[in-house]
């Protein structure tokens, strides 16, 4: 092949508008991170940039839209460079921001991401696609971009795709190329570098450096090539940015509990912008929101920051799109999965969560507070158990159609028996070293599974068999939390964090 008909062809795929679209978002990513930096490493600012940049992005669309200002290329342009203008100055009138940038960091990230861009953006790797890729986060998205704002007619649209996943997926027809899958792509080579450097520095707090560097790479290794991640990886929808930015809140919320003195600001905005991302990422995005701030609060953030980084934030978020849905819009879809009743409940489960927060958290109850990290689970396991005497036949069946997915790996691989083994492992070793105390990650990890089953029973139609059910979907996107928990689990090093 000739180098003109070469550089023809990926003229015509509007390869060059999707490298430099991922190029500029991690840049900006990077500066975001630099503008606060503390104590934050050039390797979490590098790993973390592209997912910043892609939030941020998504987070300035929805602010946008929720004020009604014309959603275009012109209009998200100027507000992310006004943002970060903004906060730019800011910081330096408080004398927070350490100068000069970073500008060999800088080249070798946007250098790093300009070459993995070309490679996520040139076809070689593969995606998995189906009618709601199509309808949901291709159609939807161009309708968005061209009208600019949100409209009574795009009803089922509105109330069954997470906005900022409309949002995410309207960047190829915000800056005029062909799909998203190259962006995705660079999502997950960044994910799996943070998983990988996370895990890493989670061992390290136990295990020398040698054993945390082969437990880490193998546990990136593994997730990197089972179908259970790639599954959800690959296919596109929602459900990788949902698994990405969960795990990061996750991680990243660990983190921060675990650092010395005054939490990083870098890491706080980080986590801003990825809760504010998972609150509508998907319908039901704002419940698991509003249990990671319930597990953050068991630790040592004031209940200063739990609001005002996390719990505002996520309240308004979603607050504001309801508002829009059903007292300026009034849609009413012949079928829905957000309803007006499901929309209430979720601003009444926000509300409780702040009157918690502002009002009982370090102040009554203290000894029940302490045991929180037991009660969450509990709590969740109870409300499991509501559900099966409210409607035993659907949770039942629910229960045994996933199961029999994980068993005919659908979408799964073997992975549902490597978790089996490793649980096993756990448990035995819990015995051995009489290791009772649980964890934060193992909170959050049995949380999400519990909330997952409620999410599941809430949606209505029982569970299918196969692939492409919606609840098996869900549920694949819980995958990484549970391989770093085991992980964890069975290397000791989880202890640290109870």
């Amino acid at each position: 092949m000739s180098i003109d008909r070469l550089l023809s062809e990926i003229s015509s795929g509007y390869y060059i508008r999707q490298v430099l679209v991922i190029t500029l978002l991690t840049g900006y990513g990077f500066l975001l991170l630099q503008i606060f930096r503390q104590e934050i490493s050039v390797l979490w600012q590098g790993l973390l940039s592209f997912p910043a940049g892609l939030a941020f992005y998504a987070v300035t669309g929805y602010v946008l839209l929720g004020t009604g200002i014309r959603f275009c290329t012109v209009s998200v342009t100027a507000a992310m460079l006004l943002a970060l203008t903004g906060m730019f100055l800011i910081t330096k009138k408080r004398g927070q921001v350490i100068l000069p940038i970073d500008r060999r960091g800088l080249c070798l990230i946007l250098l790093a991401s300009l070459l993995a861009a070309c490679l996520c953006c040139s076809g070689l790797l593969s995606v998995i696609l189906e009618n709601d890729s199509y309808y949901y986060y291709s159609e939807y998205p161009q309708v968005l971009v061209k009208e600019g704002h949100w409209k009574f007619q795009m009803d089922v649209y509105l109330t069954d795709v997470g906005p900022v996943a409309a949002i995410i997926n309207a960047l190829p027809f915000l800056f005029g190329f062909a799909n998203s899958f190259g962006i995705q792509h660079a999502l997950n080579i960044s994910f799996l570098g943070i998983f990988y450097l996370s895990l890493y520095e989670k061992l390290r707090e136990k295990k020398d450096k040698r054993s945390s560097v082969l437990l880490s790479l193998l546990a990136a290794v593994f997730l990197a090539t089972s179908p259970a991640f790639l599954t959800t990886a690959k296919w596109i929808m929602a459900g990788e940015y949902f698994m990405i930015f969960f795990f990061l809140i996750m991680v990243l919320g660990d983190r921060v509990l675990r650092s010395p003195g005054k939490p990083e600001t870098a890491l706080l905005l980080a986590l801003t912008v990825f809760n504010i991302s998972l609150c509508m990422i998907r319908q039901e995005g704002i419940l698991f929101s509003l249990f990671l701030i319930i597990c953050l609060s068991a630790k040592e953030l004031s209940n200063r920051q739990l609001v005002l980084f996390f719990w505002m934030p996520a309240a308004a978020t979603a607050g504001i799109y309801y508002a829009w849905l059903y007292l300026i819009l009034h849609v009413r879809p012949d079928y829905s999965f957000l309803t007006a009743g499901k929309a209430l409940l979720a601003m009444g489960a926000s509300a409780a969560v702040g009157f918690y927060l502002v009002c009982i958290r370090g102040r009554v109850l203290l000894r029940i507070q302490e045991k929180l990290l037991y009660l969450i689970p509990g709590m969740l396991a109870a409300a499991n158990m509501l559900l099966l005497l409210l409607d035993h036949k659907r949770y039942l069946t629910n229960l045994y159609m996933m199961l029999m997915n994980i068993r005919l790996r659908n979408g799964w691989g073997y992975f549902g028996w490597f978790f089996a083994l490793g649980c096993l492992a756990v448990f035995y070793r819990m015995l051995r070293k009489k290791e009772w105390k649980i964890t934060f990650t193992d909170t959050v990890m049995l949380g999400e599974l519990l909330m997952m089953l409620c999410a599941i029973w809430a949606r209505g139609p029982v569970l299918q068999l196969g692939i492409g059910d919606s609840g098996n979907r869900v549920l694949l996107t819980a995958v990484p939390v549970m391989v770093y928990a085991v992980i964890l689990r069975l290397s000791g090093s989880g202890q640290s964090s109870s």
